[in-house]
């Protein structure tokens, strides 16, 4: 496994729980580290919230660097009323890591 994707993994698992329910209405960044940000793309047709992770241009690992700013997890797609934990969204995150 490299790097980067180490580092996701990381980043996936650090995002604190009350960052990964009651996500805003308008697109913007949820969360982040100097490595990778959790942005909220906005709202779908389906009205469904637009999750996606993308590597951060400053990274301080030059692999994640290379590839900023691409989706690097995601998107995770939550319906707008649908009731899911904070847990069950880091799972979806981690199941829809991009890179290797």
């Amino acid at each position: 496994m490299g790097k980067a994707k180490k580092a996701l993994i990381a980043f996936i698992d650090a995002i604190p729980e009350s960052k990964l329910t009651g996500f805003p209405s308008s697109a913007g960044t949820i969360w982040n580290t100097t490595e990778f940000r959790l942005d909220m793309q906005g709202i779908t047709t389906n009205k469904e919230f637009n999750l996606q992770i993308q590597a951060n241009k400053q990274a301080s690992i030059t692999s994640v660097r290379m590839i900023a700013p691409s989706t690097v997890a995601g998107p995770v797609l939550i319906g707008e009323n649908e009731e899911v934990t904070a847990e069950e969204v880091r799972k979806k995150l981690h199941e829809k890591i991009l890179i290797y």
